[in-house]
């Protein structure tokens, strides 16, 4: 897997067997193969979308892109987008967000959901918010690629450096 990221896997294929493959397809084919992932917890997943909220992300692609993930949120897309909207509303920190979550993974929903009434958020706002706070998966898997792409030097930067 490090011979794919750190793009050596790629040359060292293309030199060795004569394949049709594109480089997009060869890596995608390792990525099969290998299987790279991560996870992220609910605490740290919510940071992000905090964090996206506070720079001004209007949906769940920039959260996306954040942690990296190739691919989209599937059927937690509609929870994602309710957090970040609920957190950008309501002028939530990524901090407050994370410990919002925390409380809810150790079952103080309704100590929550008083919380932000508290604040003087409207019910129905705050029990939407939390709904889609408390849907978010305790772990989410993020599958990761494997190959990046070969380090390419631009002819012009050869040449100068002769």
């Amino acid at each position: 897997m490090a011979a794919f990221q750190s793009g050596q896997a790629l040359a060292t294929l293309r030199e060795t067997l004569d394949t049709p493959l594109s480089e997009a397809q060869l890596a995608a084919v390792a990525d099969m193969v290998l299987l790279p992932q991560r996870y992220l917890t609910r605490t740290e997943l919510v940071a992000v979308i905090g964090r996206e909220a506070a720079a001004g992300a209007v949906n769940e692609q920039a959260v996306a892109q954040a942690i990296a993930s190739p691919v989209g949120f599937g059927g937690m897309t509609g929870s994602v987008r309710g957090v970040l909207a609920g957190a950008g509303a309501m002028n939530l920190s990524p901090a407050e967000l994370a410990h919002l979550a925390e409380m809810i993974q150790d079952g103080l929903r309704d100590r929550v959901q008083t919380e932000l009434a508290g604040r003087g958020y409207r019910p129905e706002m705050v029990h939407d918010f939390i709904s889609d706070l408390a849907a978010l998966p305790g772990a989410l898997v993020v599958p990761q690629t494997t190959a990046t792409r070969p380090l390419v030097v631009a002819p012009e930067a050869e040449t100068q450096e002769r």
